[in-house]
Formats: structure tokens, C-alpha cells, sequence
């Protein structure tokens, strides 16, 4: 061989090891600040209204009854949602009993699971590098960040839509027959998993985005192969479910799962009037997303505009996997009946893919430094004053002290500071990402320290809850009358008193006919919901407000009434002198007369 051979190898192996050296730095410092900020708001708050009690309930009474098929919420089926994230709460309460902790753990763990087979998929795509940078932009992301900290299903639903399309992938790239089989199967596992935490919208996501990814890289093995396959798959891992309803809740059950909250839910026009509520218009993603994609919402803008315009001519290995997985779910989302900015979740990890390929050639040296220089810039005139001052405004609002926001803004600068010095440095990527983790875990730091403990006392109603328990007689029966899910949820998970729901008006006034007190907990005003009339049509009872609280917009009270003193041949109107008609749906979904 000859010298310059001999030199180009001995090149070529030293920068394998640099590489290879830098990546494990890099893999190990991004590992440890994953960890450290999912150390933050999983613990120190209650669960909050709506979401969290809800789940936090449902889990409960599946522990209680040790029945698993069908969730329960107040003892009634609860089927708007799939059992698994219920599933992993309660393997939680039976490791460490029941705690707001043990409800959040599994967001947390799934979190942390997505992100792994986020780094997996990103690498598969787009190399090592651009990997690293997806991952890193995904977990700081605010909305993942904050929704895998919450006991939601959204959590499982996420990591496992990113683990099929994983799968999906590694079956385009196999090197052998049996790794496509079993490529395919697990993809259908995860099918399976994903429809077990969310309903219809597991199967539809990343189907969508899988088939139009086959048919735009004519990979007619992908979508005439390996997506029927894995849906077949995932078709029967669902089988044993959807018959353990049948055995348990017959037909009417198995249609309310499979027609009311899967089509008519998804797809209202189908048939019926049912859309699951949060009914939005369809550019309503469009406003939610820059506030979902903090810190790095501008960076997104800016990576269409490099992919679009000046970069049209070169080869970005997933640049159009990610931008197929953001786009096309984005479309889909739109065009669903309801509409919530947690269902985002699934497509946030096509939003980092998108903007790490764009960006990781820049944060190494390669291509456009000066302009990501200017842009930067650019972002901390617009973002760090806003961010420290609504910050600092937040800790004095809710009195905290003064130092305490001096300090976040003295971090937040030093780690601007950090970040910017990197660029005069050699060792840019290093450097860059420890300042950059330093914003972004001293950010979610004084969240998870300062803003979530002082949000917990307007989002939990635990403190009414515990009241109420305190005031109402042992043994005395507790009525919830006209209660919403959180009011069914809360009460019996903070104080293990199941109060008796109370949807019907003409049973009402046959319970107060009976003499004695009468203990009832109501929700009297909700925001955008009820009008205030309960204590006008109780006034014949005497209400007396024992107990009121605030919670989510909501004003929650503890109701003393005498019985014997209403008549129950009367029809009443409501304040506003309508007929009574028809209150918000029950736990199973159907509509509650009056």
C-alpha cells in the first residue's frame, strides 16, 4: 500500500475513534440531563383535575375490585378509554400503594421509553449525530416534557406509536427474511400496545403515516406487506379485550367501546351527535403550536425554510420520514372530531426529527454557523426577557420571593452566556450542549419547584376532599348530586368514600322527602358548562353551604339539606324558567334526563 493509503486509513481509523469518543461523551451527557429533568413534577402535587383524578380513580377502584377488563368510575363502566395506562397504575398501587406518585410513575417511565425508541428510530434514519440532536430537542420539549409527567394515556399512546413506526422502518432496512417476519409481528405487538392506550387514534396514526412513507418510496413491500400484517397482528392481541367485554357488559358494551367512542368519537359524522366534547375548528392545532414546541418553536419555521429553500437540492437522510410523520399526522389530527392539544403528543418526536436534521450540520461546523449565530441571537432578544420576566412575575404573584427569580434569571443568562461562548470554542458540541441543558434544566427546575407547587393548590381538590371528610358524620351517606367525572373521581380517591351519584331530579326530591340531613357534594359552576341553578332549585331544603373550594374553573361545595320539606309531586323549572332537560353524560355516555 502507499504512504498516502496508508495515511488515508490511519485518517480515517482516528477519526472513527474521535468520532466514536464524542458520541459516547455526547450519549452519556444527554442520558444523564434526560434523567435529571424527568426527576422533576413527578412527585411534591397532588393529581390534578380533570385528567389525573380521573385516571388516578379508575386505577383505584380496578385495584379495589381486582376486575380488569372493564374500568370502572364510581362503579359504573368507564370505557372512553382502553385499559393499559389502568393496567400500569395499578401494578404501581400494588408495589407502593396508592399515591398521586405511583399514578404519574408510568408517564414517567413511558416517557422515558419513547425517547429511547425515539434515539433508536432517528439513528436508523438519520445517523448517530442527528440522533442525538432529535432526541435531546424532543425531551426538553415543553409539551413532552409536561404530559409525561401527568398520569394521562397520551404518555403510552406516544411511545408506542414511535415504536412501531421503529419497527416499520427496521423492516425497510432488514437484511433477511426472518428479521421481516419478526419485524413485522412486533410491529403489530405495538399496534396493539397503542390502540390499548388510546382507542382507534393507535391504529390510525401511524398506519397514516407508515402507508403514505411506503407509497411516496414506492416500497410496495412496506404498505402491501408489512403494514396488513401488523395490523392483522394488532387485530389479535385486541381480540381477548373486546370479548372479555362481550362476556361482561354484552353488546351494548362492546358497541359503546367499538361505535361510540371509536367512530362516532373520531368521526362524527357517521352517524349520531356524539364527538366526545372539545369540539374545536380545524386550524386549531395551528394556534396551539407554538407554545407546545418551546423552546425551539422558531427553529421549526426556520428548518422549513432551510429544507424548502436552500437545501431543496441535497440528500437529508429523514428529512422526509420526519416531515411525513408531522405533516400527515397533523392533517389527520385536524380533520378528528375533538380536538385537544395533548393529542399533539405522537407527532412531537416528527417535529424534533425534522428540525435536528436541519440543525445538526450547523451545530457542527459544517454548513451556516454564522447565520444560526445571528438567528440565536435573534431568538434570546425575542424569548430570555419575556421567559425571565413572566417567570419572575409568576414567582411574585404567587409569593415567592424576590430572590428566587433573580436567581432564575442569573441562570438563565449564564446559560445563554455558555451556549453563545461555545461558538468561539473548538470543542463547539460539547459545550453547546451543556449550556444548552443548563437552560433547559434550570427552566424546568424552577417549574417543577416553584410553578407546579403553586399551581397544585388551584388544580387538586384534595384539601376540599379532606375537608369533607372531616365535616360529614362517619357513616352517614354522602350524595353527589349531578356530579362531572372529577367530582366522581376525586372524593372517593382522597378520603376512600364512595358518596352515591345522583343524576335524576325526580329521585332527588324522593330522598329529601325522607326527614334527617342530607349531606350532598355538587359541583354548582363550571367553566363554559352548568349554569348556577342548584342552590336556587334547593332552596324548599334549606341548603346551607357547609364546605366550599375551588378547582380547574370549577367551584365544588359540600351541601347540608333538610329532608321532609320538598314536595315530590311538584315539577320545578329551572331559574331561568326553562323545562329541565338534559344534564352532561354519565359515565357510560348516556344522556341523563331531568
Amino acid at each position: 500500500m502507499s504512504d498516502s493509503g496508508c495515511a488515508e486509513v490511519e485518517s480515517t481509523w482516528e477519526t472513527t475513534i474521535v468520532e466514536g469518543a464524542s458520541g459516547r461523551r455526547s450519549g452519556l451527557l444527554l442520558i444523564t440531563a434526560i434523567v435529571l429533568s424527568y426527576a422533576f413534577g413527578v412527585t411534591g402535587r397532588d393529581l390534578w383535575i380533570p385528567d389525573e383524578i380521573r385516571v388516578g380513580e379508575i386505577a383505584r377502584e380496578m385495584y379495589s375490585s381486582e376486575s380488569y377488563a372493564i374500568p370502572t368510575l364510581a362503579g359504573e363502566p368507564f370505557l372512553e378509554k382502553p385499559p393499559l395506562y389502568h393496567w400500569s397504575v395499578t401494578a404501581c398501587y400494588s408495589l407502593w400503594g396508592v399515591s398521586a406518585v405511583s399514578a404519574r410513575l408510568p408517564a414517567a417511565i413511558y416517557g422515558l421509553l419513547g425517547l429511547l425508541f425515539f434515539f433508536l428510530l432517528a439513528r436508523r434514519l438519520a445517523g448517530s449525530r442527528v440522533a442525538h440532536v432529535a432526541t435531546a430537542l424532543l425531551s426538553v420539549c415543553y409539551a413532552f416534557i409536561t404530559l409525561t409527567h401527568q398520569a394521562l394515556v397520551d404518555s403510552p399512546l406516544a411511545t408506542f406509536v414511535i415504536a412501531t413506526l421503529y419497527a416499520w422502518v427496521a423492516f425497510e432496512q432488514r437484511r433477511s427474511a426472518r428479521a421481516a417476519w419478526g419485524w413485522t409481528c412486533l410491529a403489530g405487538i405495538f399496534l396493539a400496545l397503542a390502540f390499548y392506550s388510546k382507542g382507534v387514534l393507535g391504529l390510525g396514526l401511524p398506519i397514516a403515516v407508515g402507508g403514505v412513507y411506503a407509497l411516496l418510496r414506492r416500497r410496495s413491500d412496506l404498505l402491501l406487506r408489512a403494514i396488513p400484517l401488523s395490523g392483522l397482528t394488532a387485530v389479535a392481541c385486541l381480540v381477548p379485550w373486546f370479548g372479555a367485554i362481550f362476556q361482561q357488559g354484552g353488546s351494548e358494551a362492546l358497541t359503546l367501546v367499538l361505535w361510540d367512542n371509536t367512530l362516532q368519537r373520531v368521526l362524527p359524522f357517521v352517524g349520531g351527535d356524539y364527538s366526545g366534547g372539545h369540539e374545536r375548528p380545524f386550524y386549531y392545532y395551528l394556534l396551539q403550536l407554538p407554545g407546545i414546541l418551546l423552546p425551539w418553536t422558531v427553529l421549526l419555521v426556520a428548518a422549513m425554510r432551510g429544507h424548502w429553500k436552500g437545501r431543496r437540492g441535497e440528500t437529508l437522510p429523514g428529512r422526509r420520514f420526519a416531515a411525513i410523520w408531522f405533516f400527515v399526522g397533523l392533517g389527520l389530527l385536524s380533520l378528528v372530531g375533538t380536538k385537544r392539544a395533548l393529542y399533539l403528543l405522537p407527532l412531537l418526536g416528527g417535529a424534533a426529527l425534522y428540525v435536528a436534521v436541519w440543525i445538526e450540520p450547523i451545530l457542527s461546523g459544517r454548513v451556516g454557523a454564522d447565520r444560526f449565530d445571528r438567528l440565536c441571537w435573534l431568538l434570546t432578544l425575542l424569548v430570555l426577557p419575556g421567559a425571565t420576566l413572566g417567570y419572575a412575575g409568576y414567582a411574585l404573584a404567587t409569593d415567592r420571593s424576590i430572590p428566587m427569580a433573580v436567581l432564575l434569571a442569573l441562570l438563565v443568562l449564564g446559560g445563554v452566556a455558555l451556549v453563545f461562548q461555545s461558538w468561539k470554542s473548538e470543542e463547539r458540541w460539547i459545550r453547546t450542549g451543556v449550556g444548552g441543558w443548563l437552560l433547559a434544566l434550570t427552566m424546568w427546575g424552577y417549574a417543577g419547584g416553584v410553578i407546579l407547587p403553586a399551581d397544585n393548590d388551584q388544580q387538586s381538590g384534595r384539601e376540599f376532599c379532606e375537608a369533607v371528610d372531616q365535616k360529614v358524620p362517619a357513616g352517614a351517606a354522602l350524595i353527589s348530586f349531578l356530579p362531572n367525572e372529577a367530582l366522581l373521581a376525586m372524593v372517593p380517591f382522597y378520603t376512600g368514600r364512595q358518596p352515591l351519584p345522583e343524576w335524576d331530579i325526580d329521585a332527588m326530591r324522593k330522598r329529601l322527602q325522607e326527614p334527617g340531613p342530607v349531606w350532598v357534594v355538587t359541583i354548582e359552576r363550571l367553566r363554559g358548562g352548568r349554569e348556577p341553578y342548584l342552590l336556587e332549585w334547593l332552596k324548599p331544603a334549606r341548603p346551607e353551604v357547609v364546605l366550599d373550594g375551588t378547582a380547574d374553573g370549577g367551584t365544588y361545595r359540600l351541601l347540608l339539606l333538610r329532608g321532609g320539606e320538598v314536595d315530590a309531586s311538584s315539577k320545578s323549572k329551572s331559574p331561568l324558567g326553562r323545562e329541565d332537560r338534559v344534564f352532561p353524560d354519565g359515565p357510560l355516555g348516556r344522556e341523563i334526563t331531568r
